[in-house]
């Protein structure tokens, strides 16, 4: 094994790796879990709930459901890639960074939602709150990151 290779696995992530990586796989799962219970509901889709069409003629969709499933399964091992390899950027930096990716998916998923099935209506709901969560966690660890510049600074100029 080469020594970068040794170096990048035995050093230690940030404090913060943990706890934010944690609240987005929560989220992914809670998201996982409503995709997977509200899509076997015949109601939950407009052709039977409006359409007309009868109910007994709904199949679950395994497919689209399975495909939802691996987007959302993808997006947070992106994310997690994203906070782990970056060490020697600052919190609020990813956090924007990756925010700002995932606007222009975020503002499509929402336009594209008229008589969609449920499972497209929770990944645009994960889309969307994801993207506000990390616009939050990278304006708050900015405003942080500059209170604590600013601090530093005034600690300076008083001791000299």
């Amino acid at each position: 094994m080469s020594p970068h290779r040794l170096r990048f696995i035995t050093r230690a992530s940030p404090p913060w790796r943990f706890p934010v990586v944690a609240t987005i796989a929560t989220g992914a799962l809670w998201v996982a879990y409503r995709i997977v219970t509200t899509s076997a509901v015949p109601g939950a889709y407009y052709r039977y709930a409006v359409g007309g069409e009868p109910a007994s003629s709904f199949s679950y969709p395994v497919v689209s459901v399975t495909v939802y499933l691996v987007l959302i399964a993808l997006e947070v091992a992106g994310l997690d890639y994203w906070f782990r390899n970056r060490s020697d950027r600052p919190l609020w930096y990813k956090s924007l960074v990756a925010g700002g990716t995932l606007a222009p998916l975020s503002v499509w998923e929402t336009v594209t939602l008229m008589h969609s099935p449920p499972y497209s209506g929770y990944h645009a709901m994960w889309i969307v709150l994801l993207n506000a969560f990390l616009i939050v966690l990278g304006v708050a660890s900015g405003a942080a990151a500059l209170t604590f510049a600013v601090r530093k600074r005034l600690a300076r100029e008083r001791s000299r």
